[in-house]
This record gives structure tokens, sequence and C-alpha cells, in this order.
């Protein structure tokens, strides 16, 4: 939550050849400002390797899930290429 890491988290998940990788912007999705407003807050700032944490579970994830292919597809308009981290991560 909120980002946290405990050492030993990292250290295991190093000792088993994974890395652990954060976030570079939030949209706050969690609040339910509406798919429109996460949108909006998503694309603020968006650079290339930015990597935008959405949530979905734990409790009503539906503007998250509304907003989604609206994300993507902003994106999409402005030139970006959608990749999982772990794709970028062996382009590197």
């Amino acid at each position: 939550p909120f980002g946290m890491r405990a050492p030993w988290v990292v250290a295991q998940a190093r000792a088993q050849g994974q890395a652990t990788v954060l976030w570079t912007t939030c949209p706050c999705d969690w609040e339910r400002p509406g798919a429109a407003e996460i949108v909006k807050r998503a694309l603020e700032g968006i650079q290339t390797g930015t990597i935008i944490l959405l949530h979905e579970g734990g409790g009503d994830s539906e503007q998250t899930l509304g907003a989604l292919p609206l994300l993507i597809q902003a994106l999409r308009d402005r030139g970006f290429t959608l990749a999982r981290v772990d794709e970028v991560a062996s382009m590197s």
C-alpha cells in the first residue's frame, strides 16, 4: 500500500531473480472521481516510460474499468505504445 516496500520483500524478490517496480503516476482512481477525471489525471505529465497505477479490486472498480478503454485510446491517439513492465524491462 502507498508504495511501501519492506527491505526483506525487495531482497526476497532479488533472490528469486525478480524485480520490484513502482508506478510513476497515480490518478487516484480509488477516490472514484468518474471515468473522465481518471483519464484526465492519468494523462497529466504523461511521457515515455510512465507507469500508470490503476486499482482493480478491494471495492467498486466500475469507474476505473470504464476509464481504461478511454485511457488506452487517448494514449494511442498521442502516439504512445502500451507495454507490460516485463516487456519494457527486457528492452533495457
